[in-house]
């Protein structure tokens, strides 16, 4: 399987504006995907206290990745302390595309065995991630991603950063989880159809559980991959017949976590509503699962959250 480089195309290009004090601190207007890491990256590249620096993020709407560093800030910053007034950068489209990182271009070979039952016998997965000229982590995840859905006893994945003259690549949308799972699935599809099994039982069979150890070393905790196919399948619209011209799809959807800086307060008012103010971007609805959070655990309803 190959695909290609692409780039978020987000509708906002990056753009910032920074204001450098004479007192020696600073003020940076920007849209981000993590305040915390611009300031972080900001402040060490001009040689700043971080805590000198003041950081606001604007309405993002959506990152995919592509909000996560830093590009014109730490310009817009240098520039603005040397000419003691504000300064907007903004990059234009043509910009964006050739400095900003689209994601990799990618070849994936997947080598899948299984019964004639459907149980997987064995799973191997070598993946190449154009990495323009600089090497990351991208191989690195996507060789995580490819069979972290399955059951497997026998499985190997090993992942190739290529060194090319192209432009650098950086985070995009679970940086190179999709072109993994593409392949991936797009292989078991393939084998499904081969012993003449039913694409979503032959995954139903093969699903991760609870003590399943993950390809790449972890064992997992409870995990709802299983019993998300059981509910689907059971589902009206899998049986909905189809008119002329129409298909049915599906998908599911892995991505290990990690955690980021951020902070919170939390205040109850009198009359028994909470605010509820976070140091985290929202991007995509995080105001919402953070507000369903804090219901939760206080033991009211959502809507005494703002």
């Amino acid at each position: 399987f190959k695909t290609e480089q692409t780039h978020q195309g987000y509708i906002e290009p990056h753009a910032c504006v920074a204001n450098f004090s004479s007192d020696g601190t600073a003020d940076l207007w920007v849209c981000t995907q993590g305040h915390f890491v611009y300031r972080q990256h900001c402040a060490q590249l001009l040689g700043m206290e971080a805590s000198k620096l003041r950081v606001t993020s604007s309405e993002i709407g959506g990152g995919f990745g592509g909000k996560t560093h830093v590009w014109a800030e730490p310009v817009a910053l240098a520039l603005s302390r040397k000419a003691g007034r504000p300064v907007k950068l903004v990059m234009t489209r043509d910009e964006v595309f050739r400095a900003s990182g689209p994601t990799s271009a990618t070849s994936i070979d997947v080598k899948i065995g299984a019964r004639k039952d459907g149980t997987i016998t064995a799973a191997e997965a070598t993946l190449r991630y154009s990495c323009g000229p600089y090497a990351g982590s991208w191989a690195e995840i996507g060789a995580m991603t490819a069979f972290a859905c399955y059951k497997l006893d026998n499985v190997k994945t090993v992942g190739y950063e290529v060194l090319v003259n192209r432009p650098k690549t950086a985070a995009y949308r679970a940086p190179s989880a999709p072109m993994a799972a593409f392949a991936v699935e797009s292989a078991v599809d393939e084998l499904a159809k081969k012993i003449g099994m039913d694409p979503v039982d032959f995954r139903i069979r093969n699903a991760a559980q609870e003590g399943t150890r993950s390809s790449y070393g972890p064992v997992y905790g409870p995990i709802g991959i299983g019993p998300t196919l059981e509910a689907v399948k059971s589902h009206p619209h899998m049986k909905a017949p189809l008119g002329p011209n129409q298909g049915r799809g599906m998908a599911c959807g892995f991505w290990f976590n990690f955690g980021g800086q951020t902070c919170t307060d939390l205040n109850i008012g009198m009359d028994g509503s909470v605010s509820l103010a976070v140091g985290t971007v929202d991007v995509g609805g995080s105001r919402a699962s953070l507000s369903l959070v804090a219901a939760e655990e206080l033991g009211i309803d959502y809507s005494q959250v703002k």
